[in-house]
């Protein structure tokens, strides 16, 4: 079986980062940041749809055609010194 991928868009960031909170929710990791499963997906969505827009914009997210799974990619700039590490 084939499937097709392709980029997102803007107006898909909502159902993206449903897409990420439903398949991290019962993450070990984001179990143990958010014990609450009462509020980890709201807090999920909050954080991931900051991040999926960002991505959308600056890198890009590859989608499924069936909406089984996502990709996101970001871009860095290897010429600039990362201020981080200096």
């Amino acid at each position: 079986m084939t499937t097709r991928v392709r980029r997102a868009r803007p107006a898909e960031v909502a159902a993206v980062t449903a897409l990420l909170v439903d398949a991290l929710s019962r993450d070990p990791v984001a179990e143990w940041l958010v014990p609450d499963a009462g509020n980890r997906p709201d807090v999920l969505h909050r954080l991931l749809a900051v991040d999926i827009d960002h991505a959308i914009e600056t890198g890009h997210v590859d989608v499924a055609g069936d909406w089984s799974a996502v990709a996101v990619w970001r871009r860095h700039d290897l010429d600039t010194p990362d201020e981080r590490w200096v």
